[in-house]
């Protein structure tokens, strides 16, 4: 049975990743996942084995993976999210050339550096957020 466990920022940038391999191969493997986000093995691994908690994929004996049904259901779910936000922020913003470019990160360690060269910023609205933006003039 899977796991409702709320899916992170995190969760969803594996998945679309996952999704988009999983065209053009028959199964996902760590090595590839790792190197189309530019992340560890370890890491993918890891994640791999919190996907397997959730129900969200299954490995072979040779540690290749697939999406369970549900995990399917899910990855296509938030890959139409991602196409809607994305024909959104096309139609609010024509000379936007790149909108495929955006990145779904989990934690920014950089942020002022990241904040004065967006475009756009879409985060919560904290007071120390608001205050971040505030003091870049955007």
């Amino acid at each position: 049975m899977a796991n409702s466990k709320l899916l992170t920022a995190s969760n969803i940038r594996y998945l679309l990743a996952m999704k988009e391999l999983e065209k053009s191969s028959k199964g996902l493997r760590c090595v590839d996942i790792a190197a189309a986000l530019g992340l560890s093995k370890p890491s993918v691994h890891n994640m791999l084995d919190i996907f397997i908690e959730m129900g969200i994929i299954n490995k072979d004996f040779y540690g290749v993976a697939s999406f369970t049904e549900y995990g399917n259901e899910i990855a296509l779910k938030y890959s139409e999210y991602y196409k809607s936000l994305s024909a959104l922020l096309k139609q609010i913003f024509p000379d936007l050339n790149n909108i495929e470019n955006a990145k779904i990160l989990p934690y920014i360690y950089n942020m002022e550096e990241i904040m004065n060269v967006s475009n756009i910023i879409v985060a919560r609205s904290g007071a120390m957020t608001i205050t971040e933006i505030s003091n870049l003039g955007k």
